[in-house]
């Protein structure tokens, strides 16, 4: 929740401002926006309360298991994974002790956390499958994930607020093309929730506002 919430909180901002920004002359008002803004900043606290509860959940139904032929990952309400370990690609320990294991299909990753139970012993059977690769240093942009958010607010800035269509437009279809990729990445996680992957198709709602969006400001309709 820590690290969704200041996504969430940059969301509900430029979203209000943008809306407030955006308004036809005579609408709209500032007390407006900061009641509004309050409200939905509320709902969404709410929201990832809830969802880190149920990730607790999951979290807690987390088990893995290795034998002679697969290595295995079961957890509620996502799908199970096995992997055989001839298919075993690479075998990655990250610096927080996490250690990913990933097959050959892009979809076939295992995860098992530095928590585990009994993780000095699958580390160490692990070991002899094939030899685990030591990450010394976290990639940029995952240890500061916030910033992959920025241009995505500069996207969307430049569907609701500009005027000029080619800016319209070379926005919209940008920001298509990453939403859309998003959607799919979700699709295809098998160890993201199943309630999660429904939320997804939140996203094509977004996705189709946003041609609604384009289609009435490049034919001069808006």
């Amino acid at each position: 929740m820590a690290k969704a919430l200041p996504f969430a909180v940059m969301a509900v901002l430029g979203g209000g401002l943008m809306a407030y920004f955006n308004r036809s002359e005579g609408q709209g008002s500032l007390p407006a926006l900061l009641l509004v803004i309050p409200l939905f900043g509320v709902l969404i606290v709410i929201g990832l309360s809830r969802a880190l509860n149920m990730q607790k959940t999951i979290l807690e139904s987390y088990r893995f298991s290795i034998d002679e032929h697969y290595v295995r990952r079961k957890q509620n309400n996502t799908p199970d994974i096995n992997i055989p370990l001839g298919e075993i690609s690479a075998i990655v320990k990250h610096p927080n002790g996490n250690i990913i294991i990933k097959g050959r299909s892009a979809n076939d990753i295992i995860g098992i956390f530095a928590q585990t139970e009994d993780y000095g012993r699958l580390e160490s059977r692990l070991s002899e499958v094939m030899p685990i690769v030591q990450k010394t240093h976290v990639p940029f942009f995952q240890r500061f994930q916030i910033l992959l958010l920025i241009p995505v607010m500069l996207l969307m800035a430049g569907i609701f607020i500009a005027e000029n269509i080619i800016v319209v437009g070379t926005c919209g279809i940008v920001l298509l093309g990453v939403l859309g990729w998003s959607f799919f990445i979700i699709k295809k996680d098998r160890n993201l929730d199943e309630k999660t992957r429904k939320a997804s198709r939140w996203i094509v709602l977004v996705m189709a506002s946003i041609v609604g969006i384009m289609y009435l400001k490049l034919t001069g309709k808006s």
